[in-house]
């Protein structure tokens, strides 16, 4: 894959529009240069709705997020973000939460989702983020070649990504919807079968070779485990 950063903060302040800006000059690119996919690994602030000085909610996908996400999907970009690390039970953070989007959240080792992972009927997925802050963590590769543990629903975003852009390479035409259908069909349903936070179904845990090998069975098809014996390479080549 090929990378291509948006850059949207400036001075170190991140307006409202920002991101969406950055999404909608990605689907002005021409269309040899315009990305497949879009990771977002941001979410809202949380505001305070009953006014006791905590935030509670996050605040709805606005308009222009709106418009902007639907402007790229109208391109053929597929939109991932991440849900929120503020642990909401019944929302999740914008632009997760617009239409179109492909929402994920956090799991731990187990499957669960962590304590930390905002959950909400319209969650799409989710996959590992780090246990905790103080448990095992992501693995995160930064620019200066360190690499650090990390958590958060920001981390478990782009490993959807990731593994769409490998289907997006094998099946260029394949829309958002039809992606999302197959992530979900793949998945291994209501996290580790004992999240009390689980709305119904609503649990997709993804499934990485599974989904990819319903996208194109032949592109992701799996070598044959070698048979014992028969010399060095236990009997036929890998």
């Amino acid at each position: 894959a090929r990378f291509h950063v948006a850059r949207f903060i400036n001075d170190c302040f991140v307006s409202p529009t920002g991101p969406m800006q950055a999404v909608i000059a990605m689907a002005d690119l021409p269309e040899n240069e315009r990305p497949q996919v879009i990771n977002i690994s941001l979410g809202s602030v949380p505001i305070d709705s009953n006014d006791d000085g905590f935030g509670d909610t996050y605040p709805a996908c606005s308009a222009f997020e709106q418009d902007a996400i639907n402007y790229a999907i109208e391109r053929g970009i597929v939109i991932i973000a991440s849900s929120g690390n503020d642990g909401f039970n019944n929302k999740i953070a914008a632009p997760a939460s617009c239409d179109g989007v492909i929402s994920v959240g956090a799991t731990d080792t187990s499957g669960d989702y962590t304590n930390y992972s905002s959950l909400a009927s319209n969650l799409d997925i989710a996959t590992f983020g780090g246990a905790s802050f103080e448990g095992i963590q992501v693995l995160d590769g930064r620019p200066n070649r360190d690499v650090l543990g990390v958590t958060g629903t920001s981390f478990s975003a782009p490993l959807v990504s990731a593994i769409v852009a490998l289907a997006k390479q094998a099946q260029p035409d394949m829309t958002s919807v039809e992606l999302l259908q197959k992530l979900q069909s793949a998945a291994s349903v209501g996290s580790n079968q004992n999240d009390s936070r689980c709305v119904g179904e609503t649990c997709f845990q993804m499934k990485a070779l599974a989904f990819l090998q319903s996208v194109d069975p032949v592109a992701f098809a799996i070598a044959e485990e070698p048979n014992d014996g028969g010399g060095d390479t236990g009997g036929g080549d890998t």
